[in-house]
Protein backbone atom coordinates (compact mmCIF):
# COMPACT_ATOMS: atom_id res chain seq x y z
CA UNK A 1 0.00 0.00 0.00
CA UNK A 2 1.29 3.47 -0.75
CA UNK A 3 0.60 5.81 2.04
CA UNK A 4 1.93 8.85 0.30
CA UNK A 5 -0.94 8.74 -2.06
CA UNK A 6 -4.50 9.07 -1.34
CA UNK A 7 -5.97 5.82 -2.37
CA UNK A 8 -8.80 7.78 -4.51
CA UNK A 9 -7.37 10.76 -6.42
CA UNK A 10 -3.83 9.43 -5.79
CA UNK A 11 -3.02 13.17 -4.80
CA UNK A 12 0.18 13.25 -2.85
CA UNK A 13 -0.22 12.93 0.85
CA UNK A 14 1.29 14.00 3.55
CA UNK A 15 1.34 14.06 7.85
CA UNK A 16 -0.07 17.13 8.78
CA UNK A 17 -3.20 16.86 6.46
CA UNK A 18 -4.14 13.07 7.38
CA UNK A 19 -3.84 14.50 10.94
CA UNK A 20 -5.58 17.41 10.79
CA UNK A 21 -8.72 15.67 9.26
CA UNK A 22 -10.40 12.62 7.55
CA UNK A 23 -10.73 13.52 4.50
CA UNK A 24 -8.32 13.93 1.33
CA UNK A 25 -7.57 17.79 0.98
CA UNK A 26 -7.68 17.12 -3.07
CA UNK A 27 -10.67 15.20 -3.69
CA UNK A 28 -12.73 15.60 -0.41
CA UNK A 29 -13.28 12.14 0.04
CA UNK A 30 -12.90 10.41 3.23
CA UNK A 31 -10.35 7.82 3.93
CA UNK A 32 -10.40 4.72 5.08
CA UNK A 33 -9.90 4.54 8.54
CA UNK A 34 -7.40 1.90 8.39
CA UNK A 35 -6.01 3.66 5.61
CA UNK A 36 -5.45 6.73 7.52
CA UNK A 37 -4.41 5.15 10.67
CA UNK A 38 -1.92 3.34 9.17
CA UNK A 39 -0.55 6.08 6.87
CA UNK A 40 -0.68 8.32 10.12
CA UNK A 41 1.88 5.46 11.46
CA UNK A 42 4.17 5.62 8.51
CA UNK A 43 4.74 9.43 8.16
CA UNK A 44 5.46 9.43 11.79
CA UNK A 45 7.81 7.24 11.64
CA UNK A 46 9.60 8.20 8.50
CA UNK A 47 9.29 11.77 10.19
CA UNK A 48 11.51 10.35 13.15
CA UNK A 49 13.78 8.35 11.23
CA UNK A 50 14.57 10.90 8.97
CA UNK A 51 15.37 13.97 11.60
CA UNK A 52 16.85 11.32 14.29
CA UNK A 53 19.86 10.88 11.97
CA UNK A 54 20.98 14.60 12.43
CA UNK A 55 21.03 14.12 16.36
CA UNK A 56 23.49 13.97 18.67
CA UNK A 57 23.26 11.93 22.12
CA UNK A 58 23.90 14.23 25.65
CA UNK A 59 27.65 12.86 25.61
CA UNK A 60 28.13 13.79 21.91
CA UNK A 61 26.88 17.07 22.64
CA UNK A 62 28.89 17.75 25.07
CA UNK A 63 31.80 17.16 22.97
CA UNK A 64 30.50 19.41 20.14
CA UNK A 65 30.44 22.29 22.24
CA UNK A 66 33.76 21.27 24.19
CA UNK A 67 34.78 21.93 21.06
CA UNK A 68 33.18 25.36 20.02
CA UNK A 69 34.47 26.42 23.91
CA UNK A 70 38.13 25.26 22.89
CA UNK A 71 38.19 26.98 19.32
CA UNK A 72 36.91 29.98 21.16
CA UNK A 73 39.81 30.11 23.53
CA UNK A 74 42.46 29.35 20.36
CA UNK A 75 41.35 33.16 19.40
CA UNK A 76 41.16 34.49 22.43
CA UNK A 77 45.10 33.29 22.93
CA UNK A 78 46.14 34.78 20.08
CA UNK A 79 44.05 38.33 20.49
CA UNK A 80 46.93 40.88 20.64
CA UNK A 81 44.69 43.48 21.98
CA UNK A 82 44.66 43.08 25.52
CA UNK A 83 40.65 45.32 25.94
CA UNK A 84 39.43 43.16 23.23
CA UNK A 85 41.10 39.74 24.88
CA UNK A 86 39.26 40.61 28.33
CA UNK A 87 36.20 41.32 26.74
CA UNK A 88 36.59 37.69 24.46
CA UNK A 89 37.05 36.03 27.96
CA UNK A 90 33.80 37.47 29.55
CA UNK A 91 32.15 36.27 26.90
CA UNK A 92 33.69 32.62 26.73
CA UNK A 93 32.66 32.41 30.88
CA UNK A 94 29.37 33.58 30.23
CA UNK A 95 29.10 30.64 27.09
CA UNK A 96 30.22 27.99 29.49
CA UNK A 97 28.26 29.00 32.45
CA UNK A 98 24.74 29.17 30.16
CA UNK A 99 25.48 25.31 29.29
CA UNK A 100 27.39 23.54 31.49
CA UNK A 101 26.36 22.41 35.13
CA UNK A 102 30.12 22.79 36.68
CA UNK A 103 28.77 25.54 38.86
CA UNK A 104 27.14 23.07 41.07
CA UNK A 105 23.62 23.87 39.70
CA UNK A 106 21.13 20.96 39.65
CA UNK A 107 17.93 20.99 37.57
CA UNK A 108 14.50 18.99 39.08
CA UNK A 109 14.36 15.94 36.60
CA UNK A 110 17.47 16.86 33.80
CA UNK A 111 19.30 14.88 31.94
CA UNK A 112 21.77 17.01 32.08
CA UNK A 113 22.91 17.73 35.54
CA UNK A 114 26.33 16.12 34.28
CA UNK A 115 26.92 17.97 31.35
CA UNK A 116 30.48 19.90 31.39
CA UNK A 117 32.47 21.33 29.32
CA UNK A 118 35.78 20.34 28.78
CA UNK A 119 38.06 23.13 28.60
CA UNK A 120 41.49 21.83 27.78
CA UNK A 121 42.25 20.22 24.44
CA UNK A 122 44.30 17.49 25.29
CA UNK A 123 41.49 16.27 27.19
CA UNK A 124 38.72 16.80 25.10
CA UNK A 125 41.03 14.83 22.42
CA UNK A 126 40.75 11.53 24.43
CA UNK A 127 37.23 11.78 24.77
CA UNK A 128 36.51 11.89 21.15
CA UNK A 129 38.21 8.77 20.73
CA UNK A 130 35.28 7.48 22.29
CA UNK A 131 32.74 8.73 19.80
CA UNK A 132 35.27 6.94 17.05
CA UNK A 133 33.20 3.85 15.75
CA UNK A 134 32.98 1.64 12.70
CA UNK A 135 29.43 2.45 12.52
CA UNK A 136 27.80 4.37 9.73
CA UNK A 137 25.73 6.41 12.52
CA UNK A 138 29.27 7.25 14.35
CA UNK A 139 30.67 8.81 10.97
CA UNK A 140 27.33 10.86 10.04
CA UNK A 141 27.39 11.99 14.12
CA UNK A 142 31.25 13.40 13.96
CA UNK A 143 30.91 14.47 10.09
CA UNK A 144 27.97 16.54 11.47
CA UNK A 145 29.53 18.15 14.68
CA UNK A 146 33.10 19.16 12.35
CA UNK A 147 30.47 20.73 10.41
CA UNK A 148 29.20 23.02 13.19
CA UNK A 149 32.31 23.61 14.51
CA UNK A 150 33.20 24.78 11.37
CA UNK A 151 30.13 26.67 11.03
CA UNK A 152 30.53 28.05 14.37
CA UNK A 153 31.44 31.93 14.77
CA UNK A 154 31.73 33.19 18.64
CA UNK A 155 30.61 36.61 20.14
CA UNK A 156 27.41 36.77 19.49
CA UNK A 157 24.48 38.11 21.85
CA UNK A 158 24.15 35.94 24.71
CA UNK A 159 21.47 38.26 26.53
CA UNK A 160 17.97 39.03 25.67
CA UNK A 161 16.36 42.22 24.24
CA UNK A 162 15.14 43.12 27.23
CA UNK A 163 19.03 43.22 28.60
CA UNK A 164 20.35 44.55 25.00
CA UNK A 165 23.20 46.74 26.50
CA UNK A 166 24.94 43.73 28.21
CA UNK A 167 25.73 42.44 24.35
CA UNK A 168 26.94 45.34 23.46
CA UNK A 169 30.18 45.11 24.31
CA UNK A 170 30.57 42.17 22.14
CA UNK A 171 28.99 43.64 18.95
CA UNK A 172 32.90 44.92 17.93
CA UNK A 173 34.37 41.56 18.75
CA UNK A 174 35.60 39.93 15.55
CA UNK A 175 36.92 36.06 15.34
CA UNK A 176 39.56 34.97 13.70
CA UNK A 177 38.42 32.60 10.86
CA UNK A 178 41.82 32.29 9.02
CA UNK A 179 43.82 31.29 12.21
CA UNK A 180 41.16 28.82 13.06
CA UNK A 181 41.25 26.91 10.06
CA UNK A 182 44.78 24.70 10.83
CA UNK A 183 42.74 24.44 14.49
CA UNK A 184 40.03 22.84 13.09
CA UNK A 185 42.48 20.79 11.22
CA UNK A 186 43.73 19.21 14.01
CA UNK A 187 40.26 18.79 15.39
CA UNK A 188 39.27 17.03 12.17
CA UNK A 189 42.06 14.81 13.20
CA UNK A 190 41.05 14.14 16.77
CA UNK A 191 37.25 12.93 15.22
CA UNK A 192 38.99 10.94 13.33
CA UNK A 193 38.35 12.32 9.95
CA UNK A 194 41.28 12.74 7.85
CA UNK A 195 42.40 16.50 7.72
CA UNK A 196 44.04 15.69 4.63
CA UNK A 197 41.28 15.82 2.68
CA UNK A 198 40.30 19.12 3.40
CA UNK A 199 36.74 18.86 4.87
CA UNK A 200 36.70 22.32 6.78
CA UNK A 201 37.53 23.42 2.97
CA UNK A 202 34.58 21.15 1.66
CA UNK A 203 32.10 22.46 4.38
CA UNK A 204 32.62 26.41 3.66
CA UNK A 205 32.99 26.06 0.12
CA UNK A 206 29.70 24.79 -0.17
CA UNK A 207 27.96 26.77 2.67
CA UNK A 208 29.42 29.68 0.47
CA UNK A 209 27.72 28.54 -2.70
CA UNK A 210 24.12 27.56 -1.02
CA UNK A 211 24.50 31.40 0.26
CA UNK A 212 25.00 32.83 -3.09
CA UNK A 213 22.33 30.27 -4.81
CA UNK A 214 19.51 31.48 -2.38
CA UNK A 215 20.07 34.89 -0.99
CA UNK A 216 21.90 38.15 -2.40
CA UNK A 217 22.68 38.81 1.12
CA UNK A 218 24.86 35.83 1.70
CA UNK A 219 28.63 37.49 1.45
CA UNK A 220 28.39 40.38 3.93
CA UNK A 221 26.23 37.82 6.47
CA UNK A 222 28.49 34.84 6.00
CA UNK A 223 30.89 35.72 8.80
CA UNK A 224 28.45 35.81 12.08
CA UNK A 225 26.58 38.92 11.08
CA UNK A 226 23.67 36.20 10.66
CA UNK A 227 23.93 35.00 13.81
CA UNK A 228 23.69 38.30 15.66
CA UNK A 229 20.55 38.88 13.36
CA UNK A 230 19.05 35.82 14.22
CA UNK A 231 19.61 35.45 17.98
CA UNK A 232 18.19 39.67 18.38
CA UNK A 233 15.78 39.09 16.67
CA UNK A 234 14.31 36.01 18.71
CA UNK A 235 15.54 37.40 21.86
CA UNK A 236 13.27 40.09 21.48
CA UNK A 237 10.53 37.48 21.59
CA UNK A 238 9.37 37.16 18.17
CA UNK A 239 10.18 33.45 18.26
CA UNK A 240 8.97 33.12 22.02
CA UNK A 241 7.47 29.69 21.76
CA UNK A 242 10.66 28.47 19.63
CA UNK A 243 13.24 29.41 22.45
CA UNK A 244 12.28 26.82 25.07
CA UNK A 245 13.20 23.91 22.84
CA UNK A 246 16.19 25.51 21.74
CA UNK A 247 18.36 24.40 24.24
CA UNK A 248 17.08 24.33 27.85
CA UNK A 249 17.22 21.02 30.21
CA UNK A 250 14.14 19.82 31.44
CA UNK A 251 12.98 21.57 34.38
CA UNK A 252 15.57 24.60 33.56
CA UNK A 253 12.67 27.85 33.13
CA UNK A 254 12.84 31.74 32.51
CA UNK A 255 15.89 33.69 32.34
CA UNK A 256 17.85 30.49 32.61
CA UNK A 257 16.65 28.85 30.10
CA UNK A 258 16.27 31.66 27.46
CA UNK A 259 19.98 31.96 28.45
CA UNK A 260 21.18 28.78 27.78
CA UNK A 261 18.71 28.33 24.10
CA UNK A 262 20.67 31.54 23.10
CA UNK A 263 24.35 29.85 23.64
CA UNK A 264 22.84 26.60 22.42
CA UNK A 265 21.49 27.77 19.57
CA UNK A 266 24.51 30.01 18.27
CA UNK A 267 26.37 26.68 18.51
CA UNK A 268 24.07 24.88 16.77
CA UNK A 269 22.17 22.94 19.07
CA UNK A 270 18.59 22.58 19.08
CA UNK A 271 16.95 20.82 22.03
CA UNK A 272 14.78 17.30 20.17
CA UNK A 273 12.49 17.46 22.71
CA UNK A 274 9.67 19.26 21.16
CA UNK A 275 10.26 16.86 17.51
CA UNK A 276 9.33 13.49 18.92
CA UNK A 277 12.26 12.18 19.16
CA UNK A 278 13.59 8.68 21.26
CA UNK A 279 16.35 6.84 21.85
CA UNK A 280 18.87 9.22 23.12
CA UNK A 281 18.45 12.00 21.55
CA UNK A 282 18.87 15.13 22.98
CA UNK A 283 19.94 17.60 20.39
CA UNK A 284 19.06 18.30 16.42
CA UNK A 285 22.19 19.68 14.58
CA UNK A 286 23.10 20.08 10.77
CA UNK A 287 19.31 21.89 9.90
CA UNK A 288 17.72 18.69 10.20
CA UNK A 289 15.50 20.35 12.93
CA UNK A 290 13.44 22.22 10.21
CA UNK A 291 12.03 19.00 9.00
CA UNK A 292 10.47 19.07 11.96
CA UNK A 293 7.12 20.88 13.86
CA UNK A 294 4.83 23.39 12.10
CA UNK A 295 4.14 26.73 11.69
CA UNK A 296 2.25 27.16 14.96
CA UNK A 297 3.91 26.53 17.53
CA UNK A 298 7.45 24.62 19.00
CA UNK A 299 10.47 24.91 16.49
CA UNK A 300 7.93 25.32 12.90
CA UNK A 301 7.09 28.85 14.93
CA UNK A 302 10.91 29.85 13.68
CA UNK A 303 9.14 29.84 9.93
CA UNK A 304 7.22 32.46 10.74
CA UNK A 305 9.31 34.42 12.97
CA UNK A 306 12.82 34.20 11.99
CA UNK A 307 13.45 34.07 7.91
CA UNK A 308 16.92 34.46 9.07
CA UNK A 309 17.33 31.25 11.41
CA UNK A 310 14.73 29.29 8.42
CA UNK A 311 18.07 30.44 5.80
CA UNK A 312 20.64 29.19 8.47
CA UNK A 313 19.16 26.05 8.65
CA UNK A 314 18.25 25.44 5.23
CA UNK A 315 21.86 26.47 4.37
CA UNK A 316 23.17 23.25 6.87
CA UNK A 317 20.91 21.08 5.21
CA UNK A 318 21.66 21.50 1.48
CA UNK A 319 25.20 21.18 3.03
CA UNK A 320 24.45 18.48 4.94
CA UNK A 321 23.13 16.22 1.78
CA UNK A 322 25.91 17.06 -0.91
CA UNK A 323 29.34 16.82 1.15
CA UNK A 324 27.82 14.40 4.59
CA UNK A 325 25.35 12.45 2.99
CA UNK A 326 26.34 11.68 -0.71
CA UNK A 327 30.18 12.45 -0.93
CA UNK A 328 31.15 11.44 2.02
CA UNK A 329 28.69 8.19 2.99
CA UNK A 330 27.38 7.91 -0.32
CA UNK A 331 23.84 7.67 1.22
CA UNK A 332 21.61 8.24 -1.61
CA UNK A 333 18.51 7.47 0.26
CA UNK A 334 19.24 9.23 3.18
CA UNK A 335 19.57 12.58 0.75
CA UNK A 336 15.96 11.26 -0.68
CA UNK A 337 14.79 10.99 2.49
CA UNK A 338 15.56 14.20 3.61
CA UNK A 339 13.93 15.96 0.42
CA UNK A 340 10.52 13.95 0.49
CA UNK A 341 10.90 15.22 4.48
CA UNK A 342 11.44 18.65 3.01
CA UNK A 343 8.98 18.60 0.81
CA UNK A 344 6.56 17.69 3.06
CA UNK A 345 7.68 20.74 5.51
CA UNK A 346 6.83 22.90 2.53
CA UNK A 347 3.41 21.64 1.74
CA UNK A 348 1.97 21.80 5.06
CA UNK A 349 3.58 25.38 5.87
CA UNK A 350 1.95 26.37 2.65
CA UNK A 351 -1.34 25.15 3.92
CA UNK A 352 -1.01 26.35 7.06
CA UNK A 353 0.27 30.07 5.77
CA UNK A 354 -3.04 30.00 3.66
CA UNK A 355 -4.97 30.02 6.95
CA UNK A 356 -3.12 32.72 8.24
CA UNK A 357 -3.82 34.81 5.48
CA UNK A 358 -7.90 33.89 6.15
CA UNK A 359 -8.00 34.48 9.35
CA UNK A 360 -5.86 37.92 8.35
CA UNK A 361 -8.59 38.92 5.60
CA UNK A 362 -11.16 38.00 8.59
CA UNK A 363 -9.11 40.12 10.96
CA UNK A 364 -9.27 43.47 8.45
CA UNK A 365 -13.17 42.92 7.78
CA UNK A 366 -13.88 43.14 11.64
CA UNK A 367 -11.84 46.10 11.56
CA UNK A 368 -13.98 47.49 9.28
CA UNK A 369 -17.27 46.94 11.10
CA UNK A 370 -16.00 48.58 13.94
CA UNK A 371 -14.65 51.45 12.03
CA UNK A 372 -18.02 51.48 11.03
CA UNK A 373 -19.90 51.31 14.02
CA UNK A 374 -17.67 53.86 15.92
CA UNK A 375 -18.28 56.57 12.91
CA UNK A 376 -22.04 55.64 13.82
CA UNK A 377 -22.15 56.40 17.06
CA UNK A 378 -19.59 59.57 16.98
CA UNK A 379 -22.20 60.63 14.72
CA UNK A 380 -25.37 60.00 16.86
CA UNK A 381 -24.65 61.38 20.24
CA UNK A 382 -22.87 61.98 22.96
CA UNK A 383 -24.82 59.41 25.35
CA UNK A 384 -22.39 57.03 23.60
CA UNK A 385 -19.36 57.57 25.44
CA UNK A 386 -18.42 54.44 26.89
CA UNK A 387 -19.69 52.19 23.55
CA UNK A 388 -17.58 54.49 22.07
CA UNK A 389 -14.95 53.73 24.18
CA UNK A 390 -15.05 49.91 24.05
CA UNK A 391 -15.02 49.66 19.93
CA UNK A 392 -11.95 51.96 19.99
CA UNK A 393 -10.62 49.15 22.51
CA UNK A 394 -11.61 46.59 20.66
CA UNK A 395 -10.36 48.71 17.40
CA UNK A 396 -6.52 48.82 18.85
CA UNK A 397 -6.76 45.51 19.79
CA UNK A 398 -7.93 44.53 16.31
CA UNK A 399 -5.21 46.53 14.67
CA UNK A 400 -2.40 44.89 16.77
CA UNK A 401 -3.40 41.69 15.85
CA UNK A 402 -3.09 42.86 12.22
CA UNK A 403 0.23 44.32 12.34
CA UNK A 404 1.42 40.59 14.35
CA UNK A 405 -0.39 38.68 11.63
CA UNK A 406 0.65 40.29 8.61
CA UNK A 407 4.60 40.17 10.29
CA UNK A 408 4.46 36.30 10.58
CA UNK A 409 3.14 36.08 6.97
CA UNK A 410 5.49 37.95 5.21
CA UNK A 411 8.13 36.31 7.18
CA UNK A 412 6.56 32.78 6.34
CA UNK A 413 6.50 33.93 2.40
CA UNK A 414 10.26 34.54 2.76
CA UNK A 415 11.10 31.44 4.77
CA UNK A 416 9.02 28.96 2.87
CA UNK A 417 10.87 30.92 -0.40
CA UNK A 418 14.38 29.55 0.89
CA UNK A 419 12.97 25.82 1.57
CA UNK A 420 11.63 25.84 -1.61
CA UNK A 421 14.69 26.87 -3.61
CA UNK A 422 16.61 24.62 -1.40
CA UNK A 423 14.56 21.74 -2.17
CA UNK A 424 14.48 22.30 -6.01
CA UNK A 425 18.40 22.71 -5.82
CA UNK A 426 19.02 19.71 -4.02
CA UNK A 427 16.22 17.66 -6.13
CA UNK A 428 18.52 18.11 -9.15
CA UNK A 429 21.24 17.49 -7.41
CA UNK A 430 20.76 14.53 -5.80
CA UNK A 431 18.75 13.29 -9.35
CA UNK A 432 21.60 14.10 -11.33
CA UNK A 433 24.63 12.11 -9.11
CA UNK A 434 22.45 8.95 -8.67
CA UNK A 435 22.81 8.95 -12.77
CA UNK A 436 26.43 9.33 -12.31
CA UNK A 437 26.22 6.28 -9.50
Amino acid sequence: MDYKKCPYCAERLNFESLSRSELCPHCSKKFPEDFRKEALRYFRKERIETISRFGLTIEETRIMISYQYCLTLSDIDNETNEEKKKIKKQWLEKFKNSLDHSNGRKTTGSDFNDFIITTKYPLLKKEAQNLITPTIDSERSRYLILMEITFFTPYYPLYTKKYESKNKPFKKLRFNHKKARSTLGDYADSLGIDKDKNYIDLFLSARKNVFNGITDQAIKMLLGGLTFAILIAISGGLAAPAIGVLFAPAGLHGAAAVSAGLAALGGGAIAAGGLGMAGGTAVIIGGGAILGGSMGAGIGSIISASPNLTLLLAVKLEVAIRIIALKTQNDIQFAQDILESLENKIDNSDEELQQAKGKLENLKKQRVDLKNNLSKLKNESDKNKEKIKSIENDLSNIEKMIKGETKENNNSNKSLGYLKKILKRNKAYVAKYNKKE
